[in-house]
Parts: structure tokens; sequence; C-alpha cells
């Protein structure tokens, strides 16, 4: 089962991003792949449901999570209820820097495939990483529209994200 941990710096303060994140239902407005994302709560604020709905190469995927919010820690911890995966849990924290905040997502995911996954384990583990970096250069994008109105609001612009991904796996290797 992969485990997957990604981390991105943001020149924001931590309270910000935190903010963001803890309002999922916003992510599909600048996060592309992200179709939907409904949330509500049971009248507690420290405990979340929320359903997804992600484009992945095309295909539509969708899960139920349980979201535990621990505003004190900037932490969200996540688990997949019942959805297209096996299993999938993990959580996002903010981190503060002197200069901004460390956004720090990391998740285990079963892809449900026990068969095929010596044969296609490692694509998907690339691609597990890949969307945990685009999404967390999405809430960057974001904030820095907020901070910045000069800059292109909406999902991070492809180039970047296409270098971004080049250089990485070149040194990856």
């Amino acid at each position: 089962m992969p485990s997957v941990r990604q981390s991105i710096k943001v020149d924001r303060p931590s309270e910000d991003v935190f903010d963001l994140l803890v309002n999922y239902s916003k992510m599909p407005s600048f996060i592309k792949g992200v179709k939907n994302i409904n949330q509500y709560s049971n009248g507690s604020i420290d405990k979340t449901m929320s359903q997804w709905e992600i484009l992945i190469n095309d295909t539509l995927v969708k899960w139920t999570q349980q979201d535990k919010v621990d505003r004190s820690n900037k932490r969200i911890d996540f688990q997949m209820l019942e959805g297209d995966f096996g299993r999938y849990a993990g959580n996002f924290q903010v981190k503060d820097l002197p200069d901004g905040s460390l956004l720090n997502f990391q998740f285990d995911i079963d892809w449900n495939m026990t068969s095929a996954e010596e044969l296609v384990g490692e694509i998907l583990e690339a691609k597990a990483n890949f969307a945990a970096r685009w999404m967390l250069r999405g809430v960057r994008q974001a904030l820095l529209a907020v901070k910045d109105k000069s800059k292109t609001e909406g999902t991070p612009r492809i180039l970047d994200c296409v270098v971004s991904e080049l250089a990485y796996y070149k040194n990856s290797r």
C-alpha cells in the first residue's frame, strides 16, 4: 500500500492556509480535477464528513470520508468510510515558518487492485505523488492569488506544473 508524503512552502500565514484547507468545498474552484466536494457536519466543528468527486485520467472517482479537525495544531485527519478505493486515510498539517508556512499532506492508499498492483503499483504510486503535489500547488496558488491580485487566479498554471514535475522526476532518479 503506497504511502504518499508531500510538502510545500506557502508565503502566507499558517492561519490563512489552514482556513482555506478546512473549507474543502472551495477546492473545486482552484484545483483542476476536483469536480465536487460536499462538506457537512453533524453540529460539530471538529468532526465533519465530506463527499469527494475527482477525475483521475478522465475517470470519475468518488468517496466519502470523515474529517477530524484539530484547530490548535492546524491539522486535519481524514479516513475514507466508503468509496472507490480499498482504503484511504491521512492528514493535512500546517506549520509555522519564519517567512510563511509549510503545508504537509500525507496519506496511505489501497487501490483495491490486489492482483494488478504488482504490475502497475509504481505507476499508481507516481500518479498519487503527482496528484498530491498538484493539490498542494493549487492551494498555494489560491492563497497567493488572494495576496497578490495580479497573479493568475484559479488552477496552477500548466507550464509551471509540468516544469516542476520534470525537475522532480529528474532529481528523484
